[in-house]
């Protein structure tokens, strides 16, 4: 009986012990280091992402054999300024956008034994609340204004998985941003106080290359 329960509790722990280098397999969490949305790109509406994101998101990764499933998280605030000189009755604008996206994902890795190379797409919610003043336009003046812009970010395209040290990664993707939202804009007039609003509907498609920095646990 002795013999029985000893072996009994070496087969559990064999079981265990596996079990938890499996889900160390499995697991990933870590940060964005660096995301490169377009390259020689300006802002032009309060909606435009920035040229170049550092460190701001948060990223997972769930691996089951060559399939993988994946989230993320990403917040930035920036400032933006931008004018419309030469052009008659144009205008100039200047806020500061407050950016919050959230998704998931999947990705496949394309060598039948290796991960290193492998194909994805995400899919984000995309919210960014503006405030910020347009002098100028067609009446001329000064307004004031308040914006938020709700819509979908699908990324799509191809990441190299290397790594650094035994349980730490990088995984540079290169990727295709296809973007479809609406902007809702309330402006007041400086002067009269008088209200206006308009919708703005937005499709961007732009690549851009990004970085993340993954602890496998």
């Amino acid at each position: 009986m002795k013999k029985i329960i000893i072996q009994l509790v070496l087969i559990g722990s064999c079981i265990h012990i596996s079990a938890q280098d499996s889900l160390k397999k499995r697991f990933e969490l870590g940060v964005t280091l660096a995301t490169f949305n377009s390259f020689n790109h300006s802002i032009y509406h309060s909606e435009n992402r920035l040229p170049f994101e550092f460190c701001n998101g948060l990223f997972f990764r769930y691996s089951m054999n060559r399939f993988a499933l994946r989230a993320q998280a990403s917040y930035y605030q920036n400032k933006y300024a931008f004018n419309s000189a030469g052009i008659t009755d144009g205008t100039d604008e200047s806020g500061i956008n407050h950016a919050f996206r959230i998704g998931i994902g999947g990705q496949y890795s394309l060598l039948k034994k290796k991960e290193w190379l492998y194909a994805f797409v995400d899919l984000n919610y995309r919210n960014i609340n503006s405030t910020g003043t347009v002098v100028g336009g067609v009446w001329g003046g000064t307004k004031n204004y308040t914006a938020k812009s709700n819509g979908i970010d699908t990324y799509f395209g191809l990441g190299f998985k290397l790594k650094v040290f035994k349980s730490v990664y990088l995984s540079p993707e290169l990727f295709n941003n296809f973007y479809i939202g609406a902007t809702n804009k309330i402006g007041t007039d400086a002067n009269s106080g008088i209200i206006s609003k308009s919708t703005m509907y937005n499709v961007n498609v732009n690549p851009g290359v990004r970085v993340h920095l993954t602890v496998k646990f």
